[in-house]
């Protein structure tokens, strides 16, 4: 064996523990990720009274809202159900919605407004100490496709989650709602 390779050899194996370290804190992230996704979900399970603004499909400007919802957390399934129900000066409605985590991969809808219409597409993360959902959902008596993003905050109180929908004039995501909620 020459210098050479036994110098080369050696470096290999100081590289390796280094190497090493390196591949397992790449996978811890998704761990954590993982976990702080849990957690959140877990953390919305209860009864919640809301109050905000919000864009009802089919109507142009936000209206005053109240939601009552109670959320179930399957630690299974990972996931978590919502049902309940939202009224504005218009009437009221039957809410549902569900998101679920697959390790850091979040989807889902926390509140599924859109009676008749199917979800095609929903991914989401947390991004520090929020979860963001993108979701796609096709009406199923028209074919039209609507796209939104909804982001859930902690709060002292409770939670908020904010709405926005995708507005394909400008080609951006604009504001449709905000929702506190607090424990019922």
């Amino acid at each position: 064996m020459t210098a050479e390779h036994d110098t080369a050899a050696r470096k290999r194996a100081r590289l390796s523990p280094a190497l090493c370290f390196g591949l397992l804190a790449a996978f811890m992230p998704a761990s954590a990720a993982a976990d702080a996704a849990d957690d959140f979900l877990k953390s919305l399970e209860g009864r919640w009274r809301g109050r905000g603004t919000a864009i009802i499909p089919g109507r142009s400007e936000a209206e005053r809202i109240v939601c009552q919802v109670t959320n179930s957390y399957s630690a299974e399934t990972s996931q978590l159900r919502v049902n309940g129900e939202c009224a504005s000066t218009q009437g009221k409605t039957i809410v549902s919605g569900k998101l679920t985590h697959a390790g850091s991969s979040i989807s889902g809808s926390l509140i599924n407004a859109f009676k008749g219409a199917t979800v095609t597409k929903s991914t989401g993360s947390m991004i520090g100490e929020n979860m963001e959902v993108s979701s796609s959902f096709v009406d199923n008596s028209t074919g039209n496709l609507t796209r939104t993003r909804q982001v859930f905050r902690k709060t002292t109180a409770g939670f908020t989650a904010e709405f926005f929908a995708f507005d394909n004039a400008s080609g951006a995501f604009k504001p449709a709602g905000t929702i506190a909620f607090s424990t019922n």
